[in-house]
């Protein structure tokens, strides 16, 4: 995998916005993966939605990650995130723990993370970043 989507990009995909659709159409899918961290963000979020729109909006979710890897978060992931977050505590730089173990998957498996957040995301060394929300 070249490429870990955070949520707000898939969330982007999935509400049809032009750059992100344009982007992830350029890139084969093999090339994708999310973090399971972000399966349990989609799912979270749809699930809070109405009785009316949950089920549709898990369908939609699924189909669209059918089509692209997923990363386990694992101890060796653990071990990464344990350790940015010390890096980013000490600097006074805290990030909320769903992003931080999401970069945590990005550095351990070498993908560029795709995100809108480039804020947060930029403070961790050893992660590169890329909007396609721009």
């Amino acid at each position: 995998m070249d490429y870990l989507l955070d949520t707000d990009i898939c969330i982007a995909v999935l509400r049809g916005e032009e750059n992100a659709v344009e982007a992830i159409q350029q890139i084969s899918p093999d090339r994708i993966a999310i973090s399971s961290i972000t399966r349990y963000e989609l799912t979270y979020g749809a699930l809070r939605l109405g009785a009316k729109r949950q089920k549709a909006e898990l369908a939609k979710i699924e189909k669209f990650l059918d089509l692209i890897h997923e990363l386990p978060f694992q101890k060796s992931t653990a071990q990464i995130a344990a350790r940015i977050r010390c890096e980013l505590e000490s600097g006074g730089l805290p990030i909320g723990p769903m992003d931080l173990q999401i970069a945590a998957t990005a550095v351990e498996s070498a993908c560029l993370l795709v995100t809108g957040n480039e804020r947060e995301f930029g403070r961790i060394k050893d992660l590169k970043t890329e909007n396609w929300m721009r």
